[in-house]
């Protein structure tokens, strides 16, 4: 299981007239790794909504041309989950998008 914050940049002006940002937490996201019973699936908990989880499934194609995408789309989310963890494994070639994310907007 690994849980990721969601969070919202506000900016404003400080009292020295610098920009800064402020990171608003306003939900959750639990990732259920697949086993050999279940597949990958998430949880959303946003604030806004308190007492209401939200389970996100892959949507699985009815044709051969959309298995190939959904298989695509799952060997992407298992590289995140590795790169987000360490752990190392076949690589599909997929972007887990981690490169676009600027490092000064990480509020930790």
């Amino acid at each position: 299981m690994i849980k990721f914050n969601i969070t919202i940049p506000k900016k404003f002006t400080g009292k020295d007239g610098v920009e800064k940002k402020f990171w608003n937490n306003v939900g959750k996201i639990t990732m259920f790794e697949a086993n050999g019973e279940k597949e990958m699936g998430l949880k959303l908990e946003m604030f806004m909504f308190p007492d209401t989880p939200f389970y996100v499934f892959l949507d699985k194609p009815k044709t051969a041309t959309g298995q190939a995408v959904y298989s695509q789309m799952v060997d992407s989310s298992n590289n995140a989950v590795n790169n987000a963890t360490g752990a190392t494994g076949a690589s599909s070639g997929a972007s887990s998008g981690v490169d676009d994310i600027d490092p000064e907007d990480i509020p930790f």
